[in-house]
């Protein structure tokens, strides 16, 4: 699964080619990835523009003018920006075409990825409202994780939003006073 950095320059990757432009056509050649892909992108996406490309947690957030595109990399799933012409891949699951003639894929060999729609607030859809703080431009940092630490050493469920447990162990500062390697740490 893409970690936390990785969707991360991949937002800061796409964000430049894709905003301000104007989609002229969704193409969905295979809507069976983890969860089907909206049917109804292909008539929602056309003559709407790029506003902003966000990130929270493992999840890029492709605003429009009259909703968001939720776009979840799962283990294998990238995007990249075409060329006009440039041929389809085996797995490019999805194809956005923009005014310019560019083209945005989304491509993923073992369809653990994921594409939502809404038209509401996307940090509360049902993927996203209970993500955990912000590990990578967030305020998570030493300052604030008093309370943080306290909630892992009593449920050990704490986990920043994307982010692995040896992630979330480093970022919380070693949350856990145990040493992985003793006897009270398991090994």
């Amino acid at each position: 699964m893409p970690e936390l950095p990785e969707v991360e320059t991949t937002r800061r990757g796409i964000e430049p080619l894709v905003l301000g432009k104007q989609v002229e056509q969704v193409l969905i050649h295979n809507a069976a990835l983890r969860w089907p892909i909206p049917s109804e992108l292909d008539a929602i996406l056309p003559a709407q523009k790029v506003c902003s490309v966000e990130r929270r947690s493992k999840y890029l957030l492709m605003n429009f003018e009259r909703g968001t595109l939720i776009i979840h990399l799962g283990m294998t799933g990238h995007l990249r920006v075409c060329r006009p012409g440039e041929e389809r891949r085996k797995h490019d699951h999805v194809e956005m075409l923009f005014s310019d003639h560019t083209v945005l894929r989304f491509n993923d060999s073992r369809r653990f990825g994921a594409i939502f729609w809404t038209e509401t607030n996307p940090l509360l859809h049902e993927r996203l409202v209970n993500l955990g703080p912000e590990g990578i431009g967030g305020r998570i940092g030493r300052p604030n994780l008093g309370p943080l630490r306290k909630k892992a050493l009593v449920g050990g469920n704490l986990c920043c939003g994307g982010g692995g447990s040896r992630c979330c162990h480093r970022g919380a500062g070693g949350a856990s006073k145990r040493s992985p390697r003793t006897k009270e740490g398991g090994r």
